[in-house]
C-alpha cells in the first residue's frame, strides 16, 4: 500500500491538476451545451458514456506516460523483477495507482456532472451511469497496463493512447449496434464488459516476465 500511495503521489503533479481543471471545463461547456438540447433518454446516457470513456483513455494514458511507460522505457521493470517483487504484485501496484490518480484527476469533472444530473432529476440514471463507468474504466486501465507490459517493441508505445482510444471506439460501437438491435441496456453493458474482459484476458495471456525482459527500441 505504501507503494501504491508513494506512485499516486507522484502522478498527482502539477499537470495532473491543469489536466483536471482543462477536464472540468471541457465538461462544464459541455453540460452546457446539452442543457440546450432536448432528451435525456437511454441512447444520450449511452452516448455520454462512452464520451467519458474516450476521456478517461486519454487520462489514464497521459498519467501512464511519467509512470509505468518510463519505467518500462528505463529497465526499472527488469530492476524490480530481478529484486523478488513477483509480476502479479507489480501489475496490482500500477493498475490501482493509475486508476486511483485518474479518477482523482477527473474527479472535479463526475462532481459536476453530478449536479448536473440531480438538476435535472437524473439522480439514478447517474447513478447507474456513474457505477458502467467505473467498472469499464477499471478494466480499461488493466488492459493498458497489460499492453504496455506486453509490449517488447519499446517505440511503439509511443502509439498506446491511440490504439487504446481506438480499441475502446471500436468495442463501444459493437455494443452500440447490439443496443440499436435489441434496444436494451442491459445488452449494451453486458457486451460492452464481456468485451473488455476479453480484450483483457488476452493482453494478459501475452504478459510475461519474459517480454518484460526483452524489450527493445
Amino acid at each position: 500500500m505504501t507503494f501504491i500511495r508513494l506512485q499516486v503521489k507522484a502522478l498527482l503533479d502539477r499537470n495532473a491538476w491543469l489536466f483536471s481543471a482543462l477536464i472540468f471545463l471541457g465538461m462544464s461547456l459541455f453540460g452546457a451545451v446539452q442543457d440546450s438540447s432536448s432528451g435525456h433518454g437511454d441512447l444520450s446516457l449511452l452516448l455520454q458514456l462512452e464520451g467519458m470513456l474516450c476521456l478517461y483513455g486519454v487520462i489514464v494514458t497521459e498519467l501512464a506516460k511519467p509512470s509505468l511507460i518510463r519505467d518500462k522505457q528505463t529497465k526499472r521493470l527488469e530492476f524490480l523483477l530481478a529484486n523478488g517483487l513477483p509480476l502479479k504484485q507489480l501489475v496490482r501496484v500500477y493498475l490501482v495507482s493509475l486508476y486511483l490518480a485518474s479518477l482523482i484527476v477527473w474527479l472535479p469533472g463526475l462532481l459536476f456532472e453530478g449536479l448536473q444530473a440531480v438538476n435535472h432529476s437524473m439522480g439514478k440514471p447517474f447513478f447507474l451511469l456513474m457505477m458502467a463507468l467505473l467498472i469499464q474504466s477499471f478494466l480499461i486501465t488493466w488492459g493498458l497496463v497489460n499492453a504496455i507490459l506486453s509490449r517488447e517493441n519499446l517505440g511503439r508505445l509511443n502509439a498506446i493512447q491511440y490504439q487504446t482510444i481506438l480499441v475502446n471506439g471500436i468495442l463501444a460501437g459493437l455494443s452500440l449496434a447490439v443496443y440499436h438491435d435489441q434496444s436494451m441496456v442491459e445488452y449494451y453493458l453486458g457486451t460492452k464488459l464481456l468485451l473488455l474482459v476479453l480484450v483483457g484476458l488476452w493482453l494478459k495471456r501475452r504478459r510475461t516476465i519474459e517480454g518484460i525482459v526483452r524489450s527493445y527500441y
